[in-house]
């Protein structure tokens, strides 16, 4: 699936950013892990603002690599993933979803 095919179907994502993960060798060499990675995060606040459901979507050459769903804490407490999909470079996939998944993204009517 492509980014466009994505905002398609999501819509825009409310954040756009490239991955800078990086590593820096022992003469202070620093290497971005995943220059062509950009992730969309598209996210909505409860109404008690304390929780707010975020999915982040990771894309290497326009491509869907990875879907991460998860449930982050406002209050400072730890963040709770509630879904996860990767996609390996043989194109098999890897999904999981917690009880909490359907909560976090209810479906629209």
């Amino acid at each position: 699936m492509t980014g466009d095919q994505v905002k398609q179907i999501l819509g825009p994502p409310n954040l756009s950013n490239p991955d800078t993960s990086s590593v820096t060798d022992r003469n202070g060499v620093r290497t971005i892990l995943h220059p062509s990675r950009i992730t969309y995060i598209y996210y909505r606040v409860t109404p008690c603002r304390s929780v707010a459901s975020k999915l982040y979507v990771h894309l290497d050459d326009n491509q869907v690599v990875e879907v991460y769903g998860k449930i982050n804490n406002l209050l400072g407490l730890d963040d709770q993933g509630v879904y996860g999909l990767g996609i390996k470079d043989d194109n098999k996939k890897s999904r999981w979803e917690s009880k909490y998944f359907s909560r976090a993204f209810p479906e629209s009517n």
